[in-house]
């Protein structure tokens, strides 16, 4: 039998001059993400499903990737069970909250951290749109100060900045005023 040589569709080859350029692209955002005091940290590819879907395992829909675990003999009954039932990531912040919670004692906050790695989807793949691609985040866990979220908006532009793009615009919005639109136009809470 011959086997097409071909990826998964969603999914592509980097080839060595396309990685070299994107290893100095994520170093250069790792630098600046470091500079603001963000400490890296790394979770699995794979988690429990439940984590991912907040225990409703029957929620999980398309978008992830469910990940069977196949244990000589075991394979139904693995399968079977949700504490063992994993699947890939389909983000960062989800692992996110899960390794806060695990290690609520450990931490000291307010907690920022960096993560790079790569995420997967499981949406019909378009132009630009992939199965598979590198996410980065920088959070801070634990702080209700508009100084973290001001903090953000210094890191966006300034990482722009390392990158060498000049001409950028960072939009944003609060919560609070599109909250507070509900309560201008007069709708009952109950309503909103």
């Amino acid at each position: 039998m011959k086997i097409k040589p071909d990826a998964p569709g969603g999914v592509r080859d980097y080839s060595p001059s396309e990685m070299i350029f994107r290893l100095k692209v994520l170093d250069t955002i790792q630098q600046v993400f470091s500079r603001f005091g963000f400490d890296p940290l790394e979770t699995p590819v794979l988690e429990r499903t439940l984590v991912l879907t907040g225990g409703k395992p029957e929620d999980v829909g398309s978008a992830i990737y469910r990940a069977e675990i196949y244990e000589k003999g075991k394979s139904q009954e693995i399968g079977l069970d949700p504490d063992r039932q994993t699947s890939l990531r389909f983000d960062l912040t989800v692992p996110l909250a899960r390794y806060v919670a695990a290690n609520m004692t450990k931490l000291q906050f307010p907690f920022k951290r960096q993560q790079r790695g790569l995420v997967f989807r499981g949406e019909k793949p378009q132009a630009g749109r992939y199965r598979e691609f590198i996410q980065f985040d920088a959070d801070t866990v634990g702080t209700s100060s508009m100084m973290a979220d001001a903090e953000i908006i210094e890191l966006m532009a300034s990482t722009l900045e390392a990158l060498r793009i000049s001409r950028f615009v960072v939009k944003f919005n609060n919560r609070k005023i599109l909250n507070g639109l509900s309560q201008v136009a007069g709708f009952e809470p109950d309503k909103v």
